[in-house]
This record gives C-alpha cells, sequence and structure tokens, in this order.
C-alpha cells in the first residue's frame, strides 16, 4: 500500500484517488466483457441458426430432382388451367355486368308499378292492391340477383361500402311496400310514402347500382384482366428457371456437410468463451462489490488519513493492529483461586478412597447384636466414613480459606459445599467397596482417573477429547468443582442448589448400590474371600 502510494504521489496523484482508479479501469472492464459476452451470445445463435438451416437443406436435397420435375409439370398445368380461367372470367364479368343492368331495370318496373298505382289514387280514389303486391313480389327476386352478383368481391375494400349500402336501401324498399300494403286503408299516408320515400329510395338505390356497375366495369374487371395476365407471366418465368435448374444436388450436399462440421466445432468453442467470459464476469463483479464496500468503510478512510497525514501513527498501528478491552464477570484475583475447585474436590475423593483402604466396610458377626439386618450394617459402619469424611471436609476448606487464602466471597456455602462432596464422595465409594469389595475400590480410582483427565477442572471441557465431552456430565467432580467455583467468583441466580441437587443423584445411585446390588454379590465376595484365606498370603 505504501508502494502503491510513493508511486502515485510521484506521479501528481492523490492518495485518496488510489480506490477510484482501480474502481473506474475494473468498471471499464466489466462493460468491455458485457460487450464480449452479448457478442458472443449472437454468435452462438447465428451458428445454431446456420446448423439448423443446413439440416433442414440436407433433408430437403434428396427430393429436389423430383420436386423440380414435379414442379415443372406443375406450372404447365397450371398455365392452361389459367388460359381456360381467362375465358371463364370473361365471360363471368359479362354476367355481373349483365345482372346489375337487369337489377336497375328492375327497380325501374318497381317505380312504374308504383305510379300507376298514384294515378288509379288520383283518378279513382282507391288504391289497387294487384300493382303493389307485384312490386313486393319483385323485391326478393332484385335482392338474389344482387347478392348473386356480388358474392365474389363483397371482401374487396374498394366496393364494399357501396354493396353495403344498396343492401339496405333495398331493405328498406321492401319493408316501406310492406308497410303501405298493411296500412292501404289510410290513402293519404299510402300516397305520401309512395310517392315521396318509396320512389326516392327506388332512383336513389338505382343509382347506386349503376355506380357499382360502372366502378365493376373500369376497375374491378380490369383489375381482373391485369391480374390474368401478370399470373400468366409469372408462371411463363416459373417455367424458364425450372428449365435452367441442374437437378443434380450431390456435390452440394457434400459441401453442406463440411460446412456443418465446421459450424459444430465453431459452436462448441465459442460456448467455452462464452462459459469462461460470464465466469469471469462475475468473478469481477464480485471484487468491484468488494472494492466499493471497501472504500466507503472507517478503516479504509482511517488508512487514506494516515498515509496523507501521520507516518508516525502508521507505525503505530503496524506494531499494534488492535487494541483489546478486557471486562471481567465475577472476575478471580489469582490463578491458585481459580484452580482451587478442582484441587479441593480432588482432595476430597482421595481422602474418601483412602477411607475405603485403611478401614475395613466388613461388620464381624457380634454376639450382642446376632440378628442385625444389612442395611443396619451398612448404616452403622458408614457413620464412622461420614464423621471422617465431614472431619476431612472441614479441614480442607479451613485450609482454602485460611492457610492458602483463597478468593471467598461466601466462606460458610464454600464449607458446606465441600462438605455435601464429602458426603456423597465417602457415601459413593463406601457403597463399592461394600458390594464389590476390592474390585469396588480399583473402580473408584479409575472414576477418579477418568474425573481428572476430563471433568474440565483444567481446562474448558470444549478443548478435550470427544468422549470425554459426552461422558463428564455424568460424575459427581463438575457439579462439585461448579458449586465451589459460584462461592469463590460470586453467585449467579440458582446454579449453587442446582449443583447441590444434582450431587443428591449420586447418593440414591450409592444407596441402590450398597443395599440392592450388593446382595447378588455376597456369595462371590465370600468365595474370593475364602480363597484369599487360603492363600496365607491376605489375612
Amino acid at each position: 500500500m505504501l508502494k502503491v502510494n510513493d508511486v502515485m504521489v510521484e506521479n501528481g496523484m492523490d492518495s485518496g484517488s488510489m480506490m477510484n482508479l482501480f474502481l473506474t479501469q475494473l468498471n471499464d472492464l466489466s462493460g468491455d466483457l458485457d460487450s464480449y459476452i452479448a457478442l458472443l451470445n449472437s454468435f452462438v445463435s447465428i451458428t445454431n441458426s446456420a446448423s439448423s438451416l443446413i439440416d433442414t437443406t440436407q433433408v430437403m436435397l434428396p427430393n429436389l430432382n423430383t420436386m423440380v420435375d414435379d414442379g415443372s409439370n406443375t406450372v404447365n398445368t397450371m398455365q392452361g388451367a389459367l388460359n381456360s380461367g381467362s375465358l371463364n372470367a370473361s365471360a363471368l364479368a359479362e354476367v355481373i355486368s349483365a345482372n346489375l343492368n337487369t337489377a336497375a331495370d328492375s327497380l325501374d318496373n318497381i317505380n312504374t308499378l308504383i305510379q300507376n298505382a298514384l294515378d288509379q289514387l288520383d283518378n279513382y280514389g282507391d288504391l289497387s292492391s294487384g300493382g303493389l303486391q307485384s312490386a313486393i313480389n319483385m323485391m326478393p327476386l332484385i335482392r338474389q340477383l344482387f347478392e348473386n352478383s356480388v358474392a365474389d368481391w363483397k371482401d374487396d375494400e374498394s366496393v364494399s361500402g357501396q354493396i353495403a349500402e344498396i343492401e339496405a336501401q333495398l331493405d328498406k324498399i321492401e319493408a316501406d311496400l310492406n308497410s303501405v300494403q298493411n296500412n292501404v286503408t289510410d290513402l293519404n299516408t299510402a300516397k305520401d310514402t309512395l310517392n315521396t320515400e318509396i320512389s326516392t329510395e327506388i332512383t336513389s338505390c338505382k343509382t347506386e347500382i349503376k355506380a357499382l356497375k360502372d366502378t365493376f366495369d373500369y376497375s374491378v374487371k380490369g383489375q381482373l384482366e391485369t391480374t390474368i395476365q401478370s399470373m400468366q407471366g409469372s408462371l411463363n418465368q416459373t417455367q424458364a428457371i425450372l428449365n435452367g435448374v441442374d437437378g443434380d444436388f450431390d456435390e452440394v450436399s457434400e459441401v453442406l456437410d463440411a460446412y456443418s462440421e465446421t459450424l459444430d466445432k465453431g459452436n462448441e468453442s465459442l460456448s467455452d468463451s462464452l462459459a469462461a467470459a460470464q465466469e469471469m464476469k462475475a468473478g469481477l463483479d464480485s471484487v468491484i462489490t468488494s472494492l466499493s464496500a471497501l472504500e466507503i468503510s472507517d478503516q479504509y478512510q482511517a488508512l487514506m488519513k494516515i498515509l496523507e497525514t501521520d507516518p508516525t501513527l502508521l507505525g503505530d498501528f503496524l506494531s499494534s493492529p488492535v487494541n483489546m478491552e478486557t471486562k471481567e464477570i465475577y472476575p478471580i484475583s489469582n490463578y491458585g483461586s481459580a484452580m482451587s475447585p478442582f484441587y479441593t474436590v480432588l482432595a476430597l475423593w482421595v481422602g474418601a478412597l483412602i477411607l475405603v483402604a485403611i478401614i475395613h466396610v466388613k461388620v464381624l458377626p457380634d454376639e450382642k447384636i446376632p440378628d442385625a439386618k444389612p442395611y443396619q450394617k451398612f448404616f452403622g459402619r458408614y457413620i464412622t466414613f461420614f464423621l471422617i469424611g465431614q472431619v476431612q471436609a472441614l479441614i480442607t476448606a479451613l485450609g482454602d480459606l485460611f492457610y492458602i487464602k483463597i478468593q471467598c466471597h461466601n466462606p460458610f456455602l464454600f464449607w458446606l459445599a465441600c462438605a455435601c462432596c464429602s458426603f456423597v464422595f465417602t457415601l459413593f465409594m463406601y457403597a463399592l467397596t461394600v458390594a464389590f469389595e476390592n474390585v469396588g475400590e480399583a473402580l473408584a480410582v479409575v472414576i477418579m482417573v477418568i474425573q481428572v483427565a476430563g471433568a474440565g477442572g483444567s481446562f474448558p471441557i470444549e478443548v478435550l477429547p470427544a468422549i470425554y465431552q459426552r461422558i463428564y456430565r455424568f460424575f459427581p467432580f463438575p457439579y462439585g468443582m461448579d458449586a465451589l467455583r459460584e462461592t469463590i467468583g460470586g453467585m449467579y441466580g440458582m446454579t449453587y442448589w442446582k449443583c447441590l441437587g444434582i450431587l443428591g443423584i449420586y447418593i440414591i445411585i450409592s444407596l441402590l448400590i450398597g443395599l440392592v446390588i450388593a446382595v447378588p454379590f455376597r456369595k462371590l465376595n465370600m468365595k474370593i474371600e475364602h480363597s484369599k484365606e487360603k492363600s496365607d498370603i491376605m489375612l
């Protein structure tokens, strides 16, 4: 960082712009990669399309010779049909023109019938229904004639409006004629309708039909003829092209095979390049994001300030980059006080172990108490172990407090915890020895060794092997030590009493071993005792 800063200063650049320079270059590179990726995507799409086109062409090539021959025959057939259709189309155009003329003339006839009806009404004061009915009967025929004439070119936008207008007028004329016939008794109304509305409608409709005929004659008919001539010219050109096509496409197929192989290799290379570019783009974006976050961080700003202003501050930072602030919770003044729970509990266990080693647990028969029960013997004998164990606990507690002078916030609870531990330990080892005799003493030693190594007395349990982390909670050492630590470092909630309560569970376990489990082992212990007596080694 210092070397980079020196180089930038020598070139007249501000140290604070160092990150901006990096980010600018990286963003430019990211933009170039975006363009490159887009270009590669386009190339991949083009090669895929080309490959698809070649595959399609390869499928079509074997049938092209047949298609050319069939196409030539089809064009010949179409030319003949078109020549025949040209004559039919001309005849059809003449028929349509004639039909439109007939429709217009028929409307003139209807108008004549209406004028005759009006003359009769003026001369005789009566409206004859014969001429009116004839006019009504002619309207469907005129409508059908018109529909047949324009059926094939209703969709033509140039005349569709005229056709719709004529159809509407024909419907209106027919409706008005029916209305007059239904109200023939009202002569004045009939006269007005016939004279004004219907006659006017007939005249207008006839004009529209003639205009439509003119449109057909000068526009549609002319376009039809032009279209037929154009189609004939196109068919002639098509026939010439087909005749000039060489039907041998084998060489074309070979060339296309070579192109297809080349495109496949190129497409594979393009795909690899695209994947590499996308991976590079993702990594570059990650770097840009990290640098952007670094640029706005307090640490970076402080570093830039150091580079710009104070070399001494930089030296202090490098020599001590982290300032630690320690806040003690339940502080313990010295190492001896911190380790005293472990060694105190260990001393109480060893004291209990020595008791069962030097004092016999077996009660010999006594003539004064011939009927003593097993449980009476058990508790009567244990009183000795209990009293001696409590003396050991008191001496140990007083030694810690007044001789070693450990830190202790509550001396009474410290002694109480020692007394409870001594009670549990002496009862437990006494029960093991009653039940298993020498084997029980050996078990007590084994349990002590395991607890010393894996109860978390010297090191945190989390740094010990996994086997100890799983079994340590089933031994009494951890709970005795935790109870003593509460009185040394400071009380936390009900932890002290919970630990003593858990120690009470081992009292129940000890009673089960000494009073229940010991029963089936008595005969075995007697046999072992007789064997030792016979050996004359152990008395």
